[in-house]
């Protein structure tokens, strides 16, 4: 039976801060149904890039020099979809007074980005003719930490496959990589979910570590391949991790 082939949605970035640019891209990347087929971060060239080519969805930043996101949408004459993004959510009844599918504030989780996304896929199955499907979107499988601060602001993406263990010290979440070690301000309970679920086993109150990594264990340290570390096994943890333990033995 031929797989289906998802048509996949043109998304254009519009935003003049590097940083929001690059989490719109990696967000933007995660889903298969999108395809991300430009960035502009000067309003008059996404102007001229909008009036030549045909986009289905556009994340716009507001505030930007010399023409914003209003005005540049509201220059054009045959609009796609937008969605509206800014510091500042005192622009949102601006943004629907355009007809905007959503309006984020920057920084946002990931979770809240995929609801916008939803909502423009929906609206533009509608205006296609087409039955929206309930499993339209999908997550390209991802190997990822998204890493949140303490104000919910996304500090960037650390790739789970090199971590080895994670330590919660103070106001600081270290990352240790086999030879580098990494230092954020954010917080174990932001990640563990994360970290749970893709093979990390909490072993005491700050440390969390990569089941595929441990070699060893006396009851009271856990040991890791290539990290000289001993890392304390506490009473709380000791009871599913010696289990675990015992099971990958066998």
């Amino acid at each position: 039976m031929p797989t289906k082939q998802l048509t996949r949605v043109k998304v254009m970035i519009v935003d003049d801060n590097p940083h929001e640019v690059q989490l719109l891209k990696m967000y933007v990347e995660r889903q298969v149904e999108l395809s991300l087929v430009a960035i502009e971060t000067n309003a008059y060239e996404a102007q001229r890039f909008l009036l030549q080519n045909e986009i289905d969805l556009l994340l716009l930043d507001v505030e930007m020099p010399g023409m914003d996101g209003l005005e540049l949408y509201g220059s054009l004459p045959d609009p796609p979809l937008v969605i509206f993004h800014t510091a500042h959510d005192r622009f949102a009844v601006n943004g629907f007074d355009f007809g905007a599918v959503d309006f984020l504030v920057k920084n946002m989780h990931y979770e809240r980005f995929v609801k916008a996304i939803k909502r423009a896929l929906d609206d533009l199955a509608q205006a296609r003719g087409k039955q929206t499907e309930a499993s339209l979107l999908e997550e390209v499988p991802d190997d990822y930490l998204f890493l949140y601060d303490r104000e919910d602001k996304v500090l960037g993406k650390v790739p789970l496959s090199e971590i080895f263990f994670v330590e919660v010290r103070q106001h600081d979440f270290i990352v240790y990589f086999k030879e580098e070690t990494k230092i954020y301000n954010s917080s174990l309970k932001a990640n563990l979910p994360k970290l749970l679920g893709a093979g990390f086993i909490q072993v005491n109150r700050s440390f969390v570590v990569r089941k595929s990594v441990v070699y060893g264990t006396d009851g009271k340290d856990v040991l890791l391949w290539h990290r000289k570390e001993r890392i304390r096994l506490s009473a709380t943890y000791a009871g599913a991790f010696l289990a675990f333990f015992e099971n990958k033995k066998d």
